[in-house]
């Protein structure tokens, strides 16, 4: 696998996306199922690389909630653009 840098490479970082991705909107923490992701693909929670990574990928999902939840297709009632609504 080629190296992102770190001791990250390609496929540890689409595995902890994707546990980020399905976890985000879990009642329990993200953070949490990240750090097992990390252990278990053998990663060093405490190397900069992986945090730095863990916190560049928490921004991103949090900044998709935002786009979601702020766009007007999202509101109660709306169907999409052009829609009358209920």
């Amino acid at each position: 696998m080629s190296d992102l840098g770190g001791g990250l490479n390609l496929f540890q970082a689409v595995v902890l996306g994707i546990v980020e991705g399905l976890t985000e909107f879990l009642p329990v923490s993200s953070t949490g199922h990240l750090t097992i992701a990390e252990k278990l693909l053998g990663l060093q929670a405490d190397d900069p690389a992986v945090t730095a990574f863990t916190a560049v990928i928490q921004v991103g999902a949090i900044v998709a909630v935002l786009v979601y939840c702020t766009s007007p297709r999202t509101w109660p009632g709306s169907f999409g653009a052009g829609s009358s609504g209920w």
